[in-house]
């Protein structure tokens, strides 16, 4: 399902920092906010074989739409819902020998150098050192002790203000982890994470609070055939119908909606080109 560690390292690295290290990209919010919510995620980037394909794919099932500026090296595509940037996508390098994509996200901090030495300080690695890049900000990429891949990043003019989660929009990130002992020590010293055990619920997973929010959450991975890594959740309205639709644009059904699994509310599936998302219905609390 997932890329081989290998791989993913190769291209992740040169799409999502060596293209664009001489280049601009855009901010991630329209207007500045000036604010800043360190721990949260707050872009997500596609890394993909077939730009042309993905457009298709989450045009067709999400009515997502697309923005593309320059060209080979510096090619890069914003990704809309409803008229707000909500990702972005790179293409992978066409002498790259890869088939698969992924998506990649990036967590605000407050200090992206200060997150760098922690992350090597607690095991974990740095993939690619701090980079200043023109309109988006400063970035790093790094890989925590047990694989999970993800961005940091202080973003120019601030944060995406805090909404509550809309249909077919990012919904939240789960990390899946072969050690969940050793993920929340590391993210606690790291990010600040709390971890706090939700329990009523027929998957019992960990919420990741910081100031009193909830961030991210994790789950002890499925299967211990993948490697840890985290997942993108996207709020959808009906997620059988959704299931139904991205398997006709293309989409391989990796778990049906289960009145076993968080009462029939989430499905897994691989877009087209192999990267991995959940789909899950959500009421948000009034």
């Amino acid at each position: 399902m997932l890329l081989s560690r290998s791989l993913i390292l190769t291209f992740l690295c040169g799409c999502l920092f060596g293209c664009h290290s001489q280049h601009s990209l855009p901010p991630i919010s329209k207007e500045p906010t000036n604010l800043y919510t360190p721990g949260r995620f707050v872009w997500h980037d596609l890394v993909t074989p077939d730009v042309a394909k993905a457009k298709q794919f989450y045009g067709a099932v999400f009515g997502w739409t697309f923005e593309t500026s320059g060209s080979g090296d510096t090619e890069y595509t914003l990704i809309k819902r409803s008229g707000n940037t909500i990702g972005g996508i790179f293409p992978i390098p066409k002498d790259v020998k890869v088939t698969s994509g992924e998506w990649v996200a990036s967590m605000s901090v407050s200090d992206v150098a200060k997150a760098v030495n922690l992350t090597t300080s607690n095991g974990g690695k740095v993939l690619r050192g701090v980079k200043d890049i023109d309109g988006r900000g400063k970035m790093a990429l790094v890989a925590d002790p047990q694989g999970g891949i993800l961005a940091y990043m202080r973003a120019t003019g601030g944060d995406p203000l805090i909404k509550s989660p809309e249909i077919n929009d990012w919904l939240g990130m789960e990390l899946w982890t072969n050690n969940p002992e050793a993920s929340k020590s590391f993210y606690k010293q790291v990010i600040g994470y709390e971890a706090e055990e939700i329990k009523d619920s027929s998957v019992p997973f960990t919420a990741f609070k910081k100031d009193g929010m909830i961030y991210a959450a994790l789950l002890k991975n499925p299967s211990k055939d993948v490697r840890t890594h985290w997942m993108p959740y996207i709020r959808v309205e009906n997620v059988s119908a959704m299931v139904d639709k991205a398997k006709a644009a293309g989409a391989t059904i990796m778990l049906t909606p289960s009145p076993t699994i968080r009462n029939s509310t989430v499905a897994i599936i691989l877009d087209p080109s192999r990267a991995p998302i959940v789909l899950q219905e959500f009421t948000p609390l009034n």
